[in-house]
């Protein structure tokens, strides 16, 4: 029939008249009105399907790859609005675009844990990210890179904006570290800038409580992080540095520093603060005051308190503190009997002294301007004076001190310069405060 046949008439072809050995090998099926059905026949082909739709029909269509070499075999299928690319080989899922439009790496759905998704709105997950090149200039947007092996930095705007180096330090506004004076190397924890905004940090608390931000600065001997190793008496608990620079290295030029002031205990962690400044013309910090565990207040020898924040001359330092007790006794020259009711008390801070009196004159007549005796006397300066607080001469009283002593006066005395006289101030009593300043 092969060699006799040589058209198909309208008749059609019964099934199994024609078999492989009848149709040539260059015969081709022409026309569009033919539409065979393979049943589960494979159709196989060395060539190309040609440009247009190829619809593949079920319930899960798929298209597999077979790979002759042996390597990983693949498919393409679509299921349940799902589309994935699955490796036949190892009966996993590579990549698949869900109903929403997700894609999803690793996975068979959008965010499982150990896969990478891409959502429809543009966000990324992932358990993590590798990188293999180094991007050494920052990204012309907002990104991620590893700017050299071991170091990731952070870009926003076309500026690297925060990067952690290989050693973990975290570094923002510099891309390398800088060695502090305090501990001699450099700290996991960089800000750096020009001017003082971008140089500056703040931590501020909204909360509708009396509670505030804190900053706390802790220490353990435990040799490991977590640990609760007590510590030990003069170790030292946290220091805030002041530096600047000479030129070439940062040097301290003041510290507040904490330390264990005693033996810790369980709730009991006694501290102490100290307090240091750089003197000019060196690079070694010295300690100027401390607080101790105990709330006292120590100053070290040699060194001196200003009066004021911005007066420093060696006639208004504060170069001692002294109390005491004071005898009063007349200082007119004339022998006056002075009864001291009370000990007549002082506090000398530095040059300034504050006295207070209780006095009573014995009897006398004599004429002589009443003055008596105050300590660091021979040293007065610029005068002195204070109000007698309570007296039974009938009027006001006031003191006025100078190098000849404390002098008692008001505006109705008859004596010279309106100083009383040791006869007015016969057998009466003075009560009263007086300050002065001294060089003695």
């Amino acid at each position: 029939m092969a060699n006799s046949l040589n058209k198909i008439n309208s008749g059609g072809i019964k099934d199994d008249s024609i078999v492989n050995a009848d149709i040539k090998s260059d015969a081709a099926i022409a026309g569009t009105k033919i539409a065979p059905n393979f049943g589960s026949q494979n159709i196989v082909t060395t060539g190309t399907v040609g440009s247009g739709d190829l619809t593949i029909t079920s319930t899960a269509p798929f298209v597999s790859f077979v790979d002759s070499d042996h390597d990983d075999d693949f498919n393409i299928q679509v299921s349940g609005g799902t589309f994935a690319i699955n490796s036949t080989t190892d009966s996993a899922t590579r990549l698949q675009i869900d109903s929403s439009g997700n894609v999803v790496v690793g996975a068979t759905s959008a965010n499982a844990s150990d896969s990478c998704t891409l959502n429809t709105d543009g966000e990324f997950r992932g358990s993590g990210f590798y990188f293999t090149n180094n991007i050494g200039s920052p990204m012309s947007s907002d990104g991620i890179r590893r700017a050299t092996t071991g170091t990731i930095a952070f870009d926003t705007g076309s500026a690297e904006r925060l990067r952690i180096d290989s050693s973990g330090r975290i570094l923002q506004g510099s891309t390398a570290s800088r060695t502090i004076a305090v501990t001699a190397a450099s700290p996991q924890l960089q800000l750096e800038g020009v001017g003082s905004n971008a140089s500056s940090a703040a931590i501020i608390c909204n909360q509708n409580a009396v509670a505030g931000p804190v900053i706390s600065l802790g220490k353990t001997r435990g040799g490991s992080v977590g640990g609760t190793t007590v510590v030990q008496s003069g170790d030292h608990l946290g220091h805030i540095t002041f530096e600047g620079s000479d030129g070439s290295a940062q040097r301290t030029a003041a510290r507040i520093a904490s330390y264990v002031d005693g033996t810790p205990g369980s709730s009991d962690m006694p501290g102490r603060l100290m307090f240091y400044t750089t003197p000019d013309g060196s690079a070694s910090e010295v300690e100027r005051l401390r607080i101790h565990s105990s709330g006292e207040v120590s100053i070290p020898a040699g060194i001196t308190l200003g009066l004021q924040a911005d007066d420093k001359t060696a006639s208004n330092t504060l170069d001692d503190y002294e109390e005491g007790t004071h005898t009063a006794a007349d200082a007119s020259g004339q022998s006056i009997s002075i009864t001291n009711e009370h000990s007549a008390n002082y506090v000398k801070i530095g040059q300034f002294v504050y006295l207070q009196v209780d006095i009573t004159y014995g009897s006398t007549s004599n004429t002589s301007d009443a003055r008596i005796t105050v300590p660091f006397q021979t040293g007065i300066l610029n005068y002195g004076g204070g109000a007698c607080g309570w007296t039974d001469l009938g009027r006001p009283v006031f003191f006025h001190v100078s190098t000849s002593g404390c002098y008692l006066m008001d505006n109705n005395a008859t004596g010279v310069g309106k100083y009383l006289l040791n006869s007015e101030c016969s057998g009466k009593r003075f009560i009263g405060q007086i300050k002065y300043k001294t060089t003695a």
